[in-house]
């Protein structure tokens, strides 16, 4: 890396990772190679087959074209990958063998062609495999050619994968990432009908990933097209270490250590390395007026950029020799820059040098371990009014506070500021929820940090801000270090903090705002994260006389997906990160079931996510709500709704379980969904069951503790304005019944590879407290579900709606 300028002018410098040729890591999974050959469009197939999956698996080449000095190599060494992969299983094909396949496949149909396969030891570990197909640039012509026009393989195979390899004089070359997460004889379904399309071009890799249907799938695939694209390697995280950067508790020589410490294997340096070409960097300078009269540092990139998990942009006032000689608190991490802007709090002087340099954590490709930040492009600034140019400021940031200085560090003056009338205040109503904010390429983010929130975000003070505090707000700085924003910056009422979640300590969220006749800061509201375990009990005066269908009732949705067998598919199957027992504490009262049979199992019955098993039995689950209907005076709805290799002896056998376990609580159908709350108080049965399978048995068609499914309409959408359009359907719709308003995104087919559940979830709860206090306001709701609701003040809601019932009941009678 050298560094130089000419003129006064800005002079970049790059680095990029692009392998040579000359030392090419083969033997290595997410090996890549030089972009610089013309990229042509083919399809490469694979088919499937899963033969009683819990002995042997193949691997089946549709079209063998293997030259006879060319292996089949799987690599692998169980999920973690921290080390160099050893060769479990290599085969090689005999070459007279391999010669008849392509006379033969010139000549017919690929779909006709004989197979290959390669049968793996019965003990396979569940983990992360490479498979890589070398084929000679003599053969590949041939095999691109038989298979060029192959649309589709067989029903329920993997059909039309299609990927752009790189071919030169030497070498054609495909890479193919498996990752196995099942042993069940089930196939995997590949939907070709979403394919995700990216330009070709010269220089750049392109590709097409389709998406997986897992509604009869339990082998769960990523599939890489060459230099291992899209996932870039084994995702490994540590959500704490992720904490502590968002909490501005980590500089970056702290992060380094960290991750060499653990080991950490980052996800997409290799990919930024090869496109780090791409990166278009810039930095302006920004005028604020008063109360600041001061110039500050701007820096700016594109928004096609993708940055990795600890990739950084630090500032120096000197040639930097070192990641870790910044100026004091100058290093920003892009993961958490808002709008692919950096606002610095470095004030423009003249005649200083200033030195803008992002870096990432590079990997190293010999070890697979990260081996230090290294510099990606490299700004030299001297620092002139006249050349140094000014941001247009298209987002209005002068016209905000500076975000990185803190209000107590703002000299408000009334000469300044227009004097205001404190009396004509907005109640903002501020409140905490808990979320998990990295999206990972594999599993979900459940180190859960706390996230403020405010009503009426466009009826604020410039100078308003909120905060977090773990103690009784007493004064406007003694918030939690850091942890606080300007409402004014925050558009949708809601700003992330570094808190890590805890429902033991006291939490409080409070609303700041500067009193102009004071001439201070004033505490304005604030709210202390609240215990709902007995919120029904608590409103027994209020709700006793209120109709079961008139309450609203929190609940979550796929309620037993907190814990799933086969963790390497969380991030689509796993909905909630709180157990049963957390869940009834925090106030839900409403559980979305889905059981599985497994027969022979020691649990029976387990709960599942399209099939994808769950840790949870029901029998554990019940005893769950026994007992926590036996402390706390609640009233409970368990609602079974699918059932998985189910028949009418089996739905006899799940339903003793159930009446052995809570039959003496569970309230009868002669109550209805007009029963009064205080009824099912008096007679103490406070649990219904409502089960969508009655019909289906044979001993049980006419239990009278059974309900009748309860009416519940999936938005199957994965889209928040498509998300609102059907839910306000449901909304005015004429209920009679129970029904549900499922407040959940999906990840569609076309979105399952770069979406996570909770990823849409984190989209999807901010809207629905929107929704439920301003647009659903004066409308009847009934049952409210979501996606990990510690994300959302649902239960908050329905408490205070639930409170202003009685009022409501009152007004009418008399």
């Amino acid at each position: 890396m050298t560094f130089g300028y000419k003129g006064n002018r800005t002079v970049e410098t790059t680095r990029s990772s692009i392998m040579s040729t000359d030392n090419p890591r083969d033997d290595l999974p997410g090996s890549h190679f030089l972009p610089n050959i013309k990229a042509k469009e083919y399809y490469v197939n694979l088919s499937m087959d899963i033969n009683q999956f819990q002995y042997n698996l193949m691997f089946i080449i549709r079209i063998a074209v293997l030259s006879p000095t060319n292996t089949i190599i799987l690599h692998g060494n169980g999920i973690d990958m921290k080390s160099k992969p050893q060769i479990t299983r290599s085969l090689d094909f005999h070459q007279t063998l391999i010669q008849y396949r392509l006379r033969n496949a010139s000549r017919r149909s690929t779909q006709n062609a004989s197979r290959y396969s390669l049968v793996l030891d019965k003990n396979l570990a569940i983990g992360h495999y490479y498979i890589r197909f070398n084929l000679t640039s003599q053969i590949a012509s041939k095999f691109l050619r038989c298979c060029k026009d192959e649309k589709n393989s067989r029903s329920g195979m993997l059909s039309s994968l299609k990927v752009l390899p790189y071919l030169n004089e030497k070498l054609f070359k495909i890479n193919f990432k498996a990752v196995i997460v099942a042993h069940k004889d089930y196939q995997l379904r590949w939907n070709t009908q979403y394919a995700r399309k990216a330009s070709v071009s010269s220089n750049k890799i392109s590709y097409t990933f389709g998406a997986f249907n897992f509604m009869s799938s339990r082998l769960y695939m990523v599939l890489q097209s060459a230099a291992n694209l899209l996932t870039d390697g084994q995702s490994i995280i540590t959500n704490e270490l992720l904490r502590k950067i968002v909490s501005y508790k980590m500089d970056p020589l702290s992060v380094s250590q960290e991750i060499q410490k653990s080991g950490i294997n980052t996800q997409r340096n290799n990919r930024m390395h090869r496109q780090c070409e791409k990166l278009n960097l810039k930095v302006a300078k920004q005028k604020w007026g008063s109360p600041y009269n001061q110039s500050f540092l701007i820096i700016q990139w594109d928004t096609s950029w993708q940055p990795g998990e600890f990739d950084f942009i630090a500032v120096f006032n000197k040639i930097p020799k070192s990641p870790f000689n910044h100026l004091p608190r100058q290093y920003y991490w892009i993961k958490y820059a808002r709008n692919n802007t950096i606002v610095t709090d470095v004030v423009y002087r003249q005649n200083l040098y200033y030195y803008v340099v992002y870096y990432t954590y590079k990997r190293n490709p010999a070890s697979l371990q990260g081996f230090g930040f290294t510099p990606v492009k490299v700004i030299w600034i001297y620092n002139n009014l006249t050349n140094l140019p000014a941001m247009q400021d298209d987002s209005g940031y002068a016209a905000q506070p500076h975000p990185r200085i803190s209000p107590q560090d703002v000299n408000i003056k009334e000469s300044v500021i227009q004097l205001q009338d404190s009396q004509n205040y907005t109640n903002h109503y501020p409140f905490l929820t808990a979320s998990g904010q990295h999206t990972l390429d594999i599993g979900i983010d459940l180190s859960l940090t706390f996230n403020l929130n405010w009503y009426h975000p466009h009826d604020v003070d410039k100078w308003d801000y909120v905060a977090i505090y773990n103690h009784d707000p007493k004064n406007d700085s003694g918030y939690i270090a850091n942890q606080w924003c300007w409402v004014s910056d925050y558009k949708t009422g809601f700003c992330n903090t570094g808190v890590q979640f805890d429902r033991q300590h006291h939490y409080f969220a409070a609303y700041i705002s500067y009193d102009y006749h004071a001439k201070k800061y004033v505490i304005k509201e604030s709210m202390k994260y609240p215990n709902h375990s007995h919120w029904m009990s608590d409103l027994k005066n209020s709700i006793s006389k209120v109709k079961l269908r008139d309450l609203i009732l929190p609940g979550t949705h796929d309620s037993a997906c907190y814990d799933m067998v086969f963790s390497l598919a969380d991030s689509w199957t796993q909905t909630q990160s709180e157990t049963f027992e957390n869940q009834l504490l925090d106030g839900i009262r409403y559980f979305d079931l889905r059981t599985e049979y497994k027969k022979g199992s020691k649990d029976k019955f387990r709960f599942v996510h399209n099939t994808w098993l769950t840790t949870t039995s029901v029998p554990n689950f019940l005893q769950s709500v026994k007992t926590f209907v036996s402390k706390y005076q609640e009233i409970i709805i368990l609602d079974f709704n699918h059932f998985y290799y189910f028949n009418a002896n089996i739905h006899d056998e799940l339903i003793e379980v159930i009446m052995k376990h809570i039959g003496n609580d569970m309230a009868p159908i002669s109550f209805t969904q007009d029963v009064i709350i205080g009824k099912m108080w008096d007679q103490n049965k406070r649990i219904i069951v409502a089960y969508d399978g009655k019909s289906q048995s044979l001993k049980n068609r006419n239990n009278k503790k059974l309900w009748p499914a309860i009416r519940s309409v999936w938005p199957n959408v994965d889209h928040v304005q498509d998300a609102k359009k059907k839910l306000d359907q449901e909304v005015d719709r004429n209920h009679t019944s129970l029904w549900v308003l499922q407040g959940i995104l999906t990840p569609l087919s076309e979105s399952i590879i770069p979406f996570s559940v909770q990823h849409l979830a984190n989209t999807m709860n901010s809207n629905l407290n929107t929704w439920l206090e301003n647009d659903w306001l004066h409308k009847s709701i009934n049952i409210v579900i979501s996606d990990f609701y510690l994300g959302n003040n649902v239960v908050s809601i329905a408490v205070q709606r639930n409170q202003a019932k009685d009022r409501a009941l009152n007004v009418t009678i008399g």
